[in-house]
Order: C-alpha cells, then structure tokens, then sequence
C-alpha cells in the first residue's frame, strides 16, 4: 500500500474538509441521541435496565464494526467504506423516527451502530495519513474541535427539537444530515490509500490472512485503548444516567441537554487553543493521566452534588478532562501505526471506545434500577471505575520516569 505525497496540496485540503465534516455530523448524530434516546426507550416502555440495554446496543455492535471495518479501511482504502457506513446509517436512523416499541428501536441502534463504525476510524486514519509527525496532536486536537462543536450543537438542537416538534422529527433531521455527509464526501474527497492487489478472489484471501493483531497491538496503542476504555465507562453512565436523573428534577428537554453542551463547551476552548498542542512537545502519557484524573473529578462531582448546579459544574469539569486527554490519544493512536494499519489501529481504538459506552451503559442501567433515578451513586461508582481502570497508564508513566532517571 502506498499513500499520497505528506506535502500539503489541494487534494490533501479537501480530504481534511471531508473528513472533519464527515466527523462533525458523526458526533452531531450521537451527541443528538445522548438527551433524548433514554427518555425516548421510556416513552416506547422499556424499563430502566432495558433502556441500558438499548443504549449499550449501538456500542456494542460499533465495537465489533469497528474492528471488521477497520481492516477493510486499510484493505479497501478510505472512501468506500466511509460513504457505505454514511449511508446505511441514514437508513438506521430513520428507523428510530419510526420506532414504535423497544424492540424496534433496539433493532435500529443494533444496525446504526455496525454502519457508522467505518466513519470515525476512516475519517481519522484519512487525517492521520495527512498530518505532519511533528503536528499530529494539534491536527487532532483541532479535529476534536469539530467533535466538541458537535456536542455543543447537537443535545440543544434535540432537546428544542424534541420540544417543539417531538422527538422523530430530530431522528429524520439527523438522517437528512448523515445521508448529505456521504455525498460531499463522496465528491471531495481523494484516497489515501491504494491496495495494491484488486482482483476478488486473491484480495479476500489476503483480508483474512493478513489480519493479525499482534503486530499492531504495541505499547502505545495499549495505552491510548486504555485511557479510552476509563473515558468512556464514565461516559456510558453518562449519557445513560444523566437525563434520567435530570428528567426526575422536572426540568424541560433543553435546560437539560444544556448541560451536555456545557461538557462540549469547555471541551472546544481546550482544543481550539495551544493547549492541543502540548503533547506534540511532551511527553503524551503525562496528558492521558492528567485528562483521566480530570474527568473522573468531573463525574464524581455529579454524585456529590446533585441537582442542577452541580450537573453544570461536574459537566464542566469533564469537559476539561476530555479536551486534555483527546488530543494526546488520538496522536499516540497516528504514533503507533504506520499507513498500511492505520485505519485497523482507529479500528481498535474506537471499538475499544464502544466497548466502555456498554459497559457503562449496562452498569448504569443496573444502578439505576437499584438506586433509583435521581440518585448520585452511579456517579460516585462509575467515578471509582475510571480512576481504577486508567491504573496501569499511571504506571506506565510511573516507569517511564524512573527509567529516564536511570
């Protein structure tokens, strides 16, 4: 395989256009479904460990996606895969408009999940063949700007929508979105990567034979999986917990997406500022650990202070963790592959990332049906989890330290 001249160029300016926008409406899409999807399992009849299980769904069908798309980002190239997953991820989401019971809306999340796998590790792999050595964490770090402007847009957009116009109308917007994203990908951007084998037959027989993990999996990636997997176990209690505990306060749809925008916020300023850049010149373990402590500060602030002014601050504070770990883990992620894996290497890292949505999901949904919905125990838990969890990047930085000394 071989990919395009690292000078910059025309091509290479539109591929970081598509790519980010392409990353913009991805998390628009799960940043819309954050304040209303568990409300919404609720509203169809789902008990509170079901609506868990509808949450954990498309986590854990983007986990197994992301690791079989990932190979075929690296195998087929970028684009194919990116405008498929575009596509069948429209579909999914009309699917939710049209749910009219548990089961339906569950069948939806299970086929989202699997088709937009290939958009966040392709669209990231596409950045990661562009972005100079010396510039990998600003590159990401500002493409973790469009993520953060995402969360700041999507939950009020949702709420309002939901609001005024219910909550399929906010499903069909997000399809329309999705649907547009593929197309102008498919328009502007240029390939990356070539396979240099296109006949079927000897192309699929080296897809199988030439997937092995164990040369990919190194030090760095490990670390970046395991700063992701504690990041995100506190955001699948997150996304599950909170508007449910939000809801019990009586509040409106958009006072309480308001405070996934809060999280955005503070996540944008972090990564449109030099801030992103530190770990270009640092040591990038350093910023894991820091962002780790930081988020896992921010969701135990929710357990300690319940209620409103506590959700806005707890929220805020994650949103720093969030915006010191991103662009840190994303580049070790660029660090540790070379072009020919990368698009395998995002593959892991975000089905690691599913992986933590579901488990946070399934054991906030547990809590929650044990301690009800305004209790801040989840929190404190789920607090604990993230803290203990990102233990052996701690370490790993531990050791690092004392060998320079040595």
């Amino acid at each position: 395989m071989v990919s395009i001249d690292s000078e910059i160029s025309k091509p290479q300016l539109r591929n970081a256009i598509s790519s980010r926008m392409v990353i913009f409406i991805v998390f628009f899409d799960l940043f819309i479904q954050f304040p209303i999807v568990a409300p919404y399992a609720r509203e169809l009849g789902a008990s509170a460990s079901y609506v868990g299980v509808i949450m954990a769904a498309y986590s854990a069908t983007n986990l197994f996606g992301n690791i079989i798309t990932g190979r075929l980002i690296d195998f087929l190239g970028r684009k194919t895969p990116i405008i498929l997953g575009a596509v069948v991820s429209s579909v999914a989401l009309l699917g939710y408009a049209a749910a009219t019971s548990p089961l339906i809306l569950l069948l939806s999340r299970v086929v989202h999940g699997f088709a937009s796998s290939s958009l966040t590790p392709g669209s990231f792999a596409m950045l990661g063949d562009i972005s100079p050595s010396n510039r990998r964490a600003s590159v990401m770090g500002l493409s973790g700007a469009f993520v953060a402007v995402a969360a700041i847009i999507g939950p009020p957009f949702a709420g309002i929508g939901k609001d005024y116009f219910g909550t399929e109308f906010v499903f069909i917007v997000a399809s329309m979105l999705m649907a547009f994203s593929g197309l102008i990908f498919w328009i502007l951007s240029t390939e990356t990567v070539y396979s240099d084998t296109r006949d079927g037959t000897q192309r699929f027989k080296r897809f199988f034979s030439e997937l092995n993990l164990s040369n990919i999996f190194n030090r760095g990636l490990a670390l970046a999986c395991i700063a992701v997997l504690a990041f995100t176990i506190g955001l699948g209690n997150l996304v599950t917990q909170l508007p449910l505990a939000l809801e019990s306060l009586e509040l409106s749809s958009s006072v309480a997406s308001s405070v996934f925008t809060v999280y955005a916020l503070t996540a944008m300023l972090m990564m449109v500022t030099p801030i992103r850049t530190l770990s270009d010149k640092y040591n990038r373990i350093l910023f894991l650990n820091l962002g780790l402590v930081t988020m896992g500060l921010g969701i135990g602030m929710l357990g300690f202070y319940p209620g409103i002014v506590g959700a806005f601050l707890g929220m805020a504070i994650y949103g720093l963790g969030f915006g010191i770990l991103f662009p840190a883990a994303t580049a070790l992620v660029v660090d540790s592959t070379l072009v020919e894996n990368r698009g395998l290497g995002f593959g892991i890292f975000y089905g690691v990332y599913s992986a933590g949505v579901v488990i946070g999901s399934l054991m906030s949904g547990i809590l929650t049906d044990i301690y009800g919905d305004n209790s801040g125990i989840p929190f404190i838990i789920s607090a604990f989890v993230v803290l203990i969890v990102s233990t052996p990047s701690f370490l790993s930085a531990f050791r690092r330290n004392l060998n320079s000394k040595e």
